[in-house]
Order: C-alpha cells, then structure tokens, then sequence
C-alpha cells in the first residue's frame, strides 16, 4: 500500500496541483510491476479507466536500453571561487574527466558519443545548499549563480 499511495501522490503533484482533473483521464500502466498496481493507484485518484499494453511489463526496460549512458563523478573542492584556485580545479575536473572516459571506454561506448559537462556546485559561505553552475571562469561562474 505504500508503494500504490506513493504512486498515487506522484501523480498528483504533477498533475491534480496543476488543475487537471484526473478523474477524466485513463491511467497508462507500464514497468515490470505497473500492472500489480495500476487498479489500486487509479481506485487513490478517482480514475475508472487503465490501459495496459500488451509489452506493458517490458517498456521501462526497453526505456532504459535506448537512454544514454551516464557516468557522473564527483570530488568535494571547499575553497573560495577566485582566480588562483582555478589551476587546481581545472586540474581535478580533467582528473573527472580522464576517469569517465576510461569507464566509458571500457564499455565500448565511442569516442563519438562521449561529451563531457563540466559544473561546479557552488553555494554562499555558511550554507549547506549548493546550486550547479557550468564550469568557466569564476566572473561567469558567479553571474550565472
């Protein structure tokens, strides 16, 4: 029941809380367990109709197949955004970088379809949130934040 109210809840948030009234719409079932669910999440939002496609149970699998794949790296920098540490964080984005490619590589994946982003999560001093800006140097950096 928690998985089906959590269900539920989602689909409100981005539907009920933008004023569309679902009780008009059909509720699409798709994922290996979609079908476990789908009458209880629709009986939570009001909804009397479900569809379920015949390869409903293969769908998020066949999703996952076609997305791109994603390596994401991470190294916490605590330093003061300014000209003289961009050296330094250059070189530990390059290091990212360079570790990415090898694990991409390793799974056949060409160098034609390997891009590279490069962000900074920077936030003000005393705070604990972090926005994600584009990497460049620190003048754009900080405009864009």
């Amino acid at each position: 029941m928690i998985a089906v109210e959590n269900m539920a809840k989602a689909i409100k948030k981005i539907s009920i809380q933008r004023g569309h009234d679902v009780t008009e719409y059909t509720l699409n079932s798709f994922g290996g367990a979609g079908g476990q669910h789908a009458c209880l999440v629709a009986d939570a939002l009001g909804i009397t109709r479900v569809f379920i496609h015949p390869f409903a149970g293969v769908l998020s699998a066949y999703g996952m197949g076609l997305a791109d794949l994603r390596i994401m790296r991470e190294r916490a920098v605590e330093a003061t955004l300014d000209d003289t540490m961009m050296p330094a964080l250059g070189a530990v984005l390059d290091e990212l970088a360079a570790e990415a490619e090898v694990e991409l590589r390793a799974q056949d994946i060409p160098d034609t379809r390997i891009e590279i982003i490069r962000r900074a999560h920077l936030r003000y001093e005393g705070s604990d949130t972090p926005h994600v800006i584009e990497f460049g140097p620190p003048a754009e950096m900080t405009a864009r934040f």
